[in-house]
């Protein structure tokens, strides 16, 4: 949306109850869309001028006008300031980015699952650039807690934890005991 394009319409209907990957890009005045890593859409705008991002600050699930809000659930969000080939988008589907790249401007996993606040995973990420939630969302959590006498046990049951970190415990907890990670194979159709 914004001044220079209006809405595009992909015409792509993502498959309902199903994760899928969805990546955008744009050099100059070339648009591309891709779901599951496969260029399904593309557009050239009229003018390589951006919109006033002062009206129109980034937002994420958000429309804008009308007050237009995403029905579903978003798991990632990775940002660059360089267009993304396809053979990028590919690599990166299932994983999280190497957080110090000089090309990524961030990386929200939405892993905290609790407070009004993502923050940017991203190295030497400002605060400036974390995430407040507002019209209410929901954290759809995926870990699974149980307590054992004075402990508690955490199970991930998908890459909740990586080299890059993607959990931040909360403030009520001042240490753990122990951590282990089993690698898993994920489904082809894990994240957004």
């Amino acid at each position: 949306g914004g001044s220079n394009t209006g809405w595009l319409d992909t015409g792509v209907v993502p498959e309902a109850g199903v994760w899928s990957h969805i990546a955008l890009t744009r050099n100059g005045t070339a648009i591309k869309f891709y779901l599951n890593a496969a260029l399904l859409y593309s557009y050239t705008l009229s003018s390589a001028v951006a919109s006033n991002y002062t009206n129109f600050p980034f937002r994420i699930g958000y429309a804008g006008y009308g007050a237009t809000y995403f029905d579903g659930a978003i798991d990632e969000v990775k940002l660059w300031n360089t267009e993304r080939s396809q053979a990028q988008i590919q690599g990166n589907l299932y994983s999280a980015p190497t957080l110090s790249d000089s090309t990524l401007l961030a990386y929200y996993d939405f892993n905290t699952g609790q407070g009004a606040t993502v923050a940017n995973r991203k190295v030497g990420a400002a605060a400036t650039s974390f995430l407040s939630l507002t019209n209410s969302p929901a954290w759809s959590d995926v870990k699974i807690q149980s307590s054992s006498g004075s402990g508690v046990t955490v199970t991930f049951p998908r890459s909740y934890i990586n080299t890059s970190g993607g959990f931040t415990l909360p403030a009520t907890v001042t240490g753990f005991d122990s951590v282990s990670y089993t690698h898993l194979t994920l489904p082809t159709n894990r994240e957004v």
